[in-house]
């Protein structure tokens, strides 16, 4: 919890005349998607499940790319609140190596790195 107060010192601002001024807290709106998870197992060989955590129900992308960008699946569907998981398989990704997975939704875009061996 965060507490301001002027009981050491008075909160003043001053523009450029000189004039006082307000200060003012505003809370800046979260993200609906907080938080886009490592997947696990990580190096993985057979099946990883990707997981991320969402506020309201919104509309997401998945795009998972291999080192040169090609691209092995490109999935638009609905979040619901709470924790959502993809699992993924050998058929998803069928070739060991490095792979980028990007989360992307309203005001949300990250992306995480994850590695299949053999």
């Amino acid at each position: 919890m965060l507490s301001l107060g002027s009981s050491v010192t008075p909160a003043e601002v001053y523009f450029k005349d000189l004039k006082q001024g307000t200060i003012t807290i505003q809370k800046v709106k979260e993200n609906v998607v907080t938080s886009l998870m490592q997947n696990e197992p990580n190096p993985f060989t057979y099946n990883t499940k990707i997981s991320f955590e969402a506020k309201e129900v919104i509309p997401v992308n998945l795009r998972i790319v291999d080192a040169s960008g090609k691209l092995y699946i490109n999935k638009s569907f609905s979040a619901i609140v709470g924790i959502n998981t993809i699992e993924l398989t050998n058929a998803d990704l069928p070739e060991s190596g490095i792979y980028f997975y990007t989360l992307e939704g309203k005001d949300f875009k990250e992306t995480r790195k994850m590695l299949k061996v053999e």
